[in-house]
This record gives structure tokens, C-alpha cells and sequence, in this order.
């Protein structure tokens, strides 16, 4: 199948799926109402979605406004600022791009973050391993070759 990222309108979007043998003008076999700011797919078609709340996992078919299977709450990544960067490897591992903390936006001119957050300078690769059926962090780390004029690239992808 071919997943879709839909801008509704500002603040509301969705997953549109395609069959893959889409042609033309086609309506979308099925609609994720999930709001996300990036998401990717397992080989079994689970969608990964990263939200403002974390990440969700929703069971292959899903449709309309489902019931994630799995969470990774903001709290499980120490209240890391989602970028929408997120992977999935073959095992199962989960790969988030972070830009700082929530709340760490650096106010015009400098000074300190709002909310306590760490600055978007500090942006960052988290992995979890789903460990029976619990996910956990495993590895934190930050290239060394990071662009630091500006933000990450929502992009990011394992082989």
C-alpha cells in the first residue's frame, strides 16, 4: 500500500492509503484520522505515528480514528520535542529525531528557554527497542555532523 500524509488544515492531519496499484484519480482505500507530524510503517503494516503526545501505534488496517495498540509517551522520552523524524527497523526498534525538549523554543534574541525545556540546539536521535511489547529507550545519540544553522530535517530512514 502507499501511505500519504494529508494537510487538512492547519493543525489537522490525516494518513491516507492507496492501493498499490493506484492509477489516476483515485479515493484513498482507507483514512487514519490521527493528526500526526510524521509517521512510517512496519513490514506488517502497523503505522508508527509521531504526535505532539509521543508516538502511536496503530494495528495494520486500521482505520478512521483508531485505538493505538502502543504509545510512547512524551514521558518515556524525557519530554523530547518531536521533529516527526521517526523509523522503524526490522526488529522492531523505533528511531525518533528530537529537537531539544517540550517548551525549549528559544525566545527572539536569546535568553532563557520558555518552560524549562533545553534549547533546539540540542537536537538528537532517540532509539527504542520493543522489549515484550514495552517499549524502552536504548541509545541517545547526536551526529556529529548535525546541521546546526537550522533545525533537523523531519526525515530519517534505517536499512
Amino acid at each position: 500500500n502507499l501511505y500519504v500524509m494529508n494537510f487538512i488544515a492547519t493543525g489537522q492531519l490525516d494518513i491516507l492509503v492507496f492501493a498499490p496499484t493506484a492509477n489516476g484519480n483515485v479515493a484513498p482505500i482507507r483514512t487514519l484520522n490521527v493528526n500526526e507530524i510524521g509517521f512510517t510503517v512496519n513490514s506488517a503494516g502497523s503505522v508508527y505515528a509521531a504526535t505532539q503526545a509521543g508516538v502511536e501505534v496503530f494495528a495494520p488496517g486500521a482505520s478512521g480514528t483508531p485505538v493505538p495498540t502502543q504509545t510512547i509517551t512524551n514521558q518515556t522520552t524525557g519530554e523530547a520535542a518531536l521533529t516527526g523524524g521517526i523509523a522503524v527497523d526490522s526488529v522492531g526498534n523505533v528511531f525518533l529525531v528530537t529537537l531539544g525538549t517540550i517548551g525549549g523554543g528559544m525566545p527572539p534574541g536569546g535568553g532563557t528557554p520558555p518552560g524549562g525545556g533545553t534549547p533546539p540546539g540540542s537536537a538528537s536521535i532517540e532509539q527504542f527497542s520493543n522489549v515484550s511489547g514495552t517499549f524502552e529507550l536504548t541509545n541517545t545519540f547526536t551526529p556529529g555532523v548535525w546541521a546546526t544553522a537550522s533545525e533537523p530535517q523531519d526525515l530519517i530512514a534505517v536499512h
